[in-house]
């Protein structure tokens, strides 16, 4: 299947398919949305603080999620050890299967193409008047911009070199303001893209399990593939898909956070006495 066939067969269809969450869905109408719209200043001006958020993020972390990270963490150092000797199998196991899966995964976690489709699912929601669509485009694109901001520093910073240039995984060339393709494969871009996408989309779609089935899935997809294609080291792909997740789901719970209504209910207790309790609610 040609690469551009496939990219409008998923523009299409990937907007109906998206890890339980416990965000709440908000029925808003969409002119409550306006502050995210791709058009106000206000939207790509809040990158700024958000970016400054994700930087400070691991200090608002509790113990559960330090846990999680530093097994990630450990987990790819292990497999730092050993991916040389990984990246030999892969090569030497190398048929025209896995060029075809590393090429379509190249695809589906290009940016010309994630970019498009939130687009496409912010508009498909504003002319709908689909608030879920509305935000879901609309959180999906913020977490593509903050994750692709992240992923492009620390690519800057490490300048590691891909395993098709070398088959030393060990060789760094950082910090510079290179940005030569060659020594940039660390953290994965795709599989930190696609994910961040994933994500927000499993988030906003939680209530249809295919969907949320279909996003992780494709997700997982682009990650293989990007190994496939020989563009990343493991740890690469590890690290870049757990970066993506993070900011995805730092981007819908600020969203709620942001957008949380406080209400007052009055609950009549009859006991000895006609009594009144009033329950305040975030």
């Amino acid at each position: 299947m040609k690469p551009c066939f496939l990219f409008f067969i998923l523009l299409f269809f990937l907007p109906i398919f998206p890890i339980n969450a416990t965000y709440p869905t908000l029925n808003l109408e969409s002119k409550n949305l306006k502050n995210y719209a791709f058009f106000n200043s206000h939207y790509y001006l809040s990158y700024v603080s958000k970016t400054v958020d994700i930087i400070m993020l691991p200090s608002q972390w509790n113990r559960q999620e330090w846990l999680t990270s530093t097994t990630i963490l450990g987990g790819s150092s292990v497999v730092f050890l050993f991916e040389s000797s990984l990246n030999n199998w892969i090569v030497n196991h190398s048929n025209n299967l896995t060029d075809s899966i590393g090429d379509i995964g190249n695809v589906i976690g290009h940016p010309f193409l994630l970019v498009p489709l939130t687009g496409l699912t912010y508009t498909y929601g504003y002319y709908t008047k689909s608030p879920l669509f509305e935000r879901a485009g609309l959180l999906a694109l913020e977490s593509l911009i903050l994750t692709g901001i992240t992923v492009k520093g620390l690519k800057m910073t490490f300048q590691r070199y891909r395993p098709r240039e070398t088959n030393d995984n060990f060789q760094f060339k950082g910090p510079t303001l290179s940005l030569s393709e060659k020594n940039q494969s660390f953290p994965s871009g795709h599989s930190a893209l696609a994910w961040a996408t994933a994500t927000t989309f499993a988030l906003e779609f939680k209530e249809n399990n295919r969907i949320v089935f279909g996003s992780y899935a494709l997700a997982t997809f682009v990650s293989i593939s990007r190994l496939f294609d020989h563009a990343h080291w493991v740890s690469d792909v590890i690290i870049g898909s757990a970066i993506g997740h993070v900011i995805a789901r730092y981007t819908v719970n600020h969203y709620y956070n942001k957008h949380a209504v406080s209400t007052i209910s009055f609950i009549p207790i009859l006991a000895n006495d006609l009594g009144l309790a009033v329950k305040l609610s975030f």
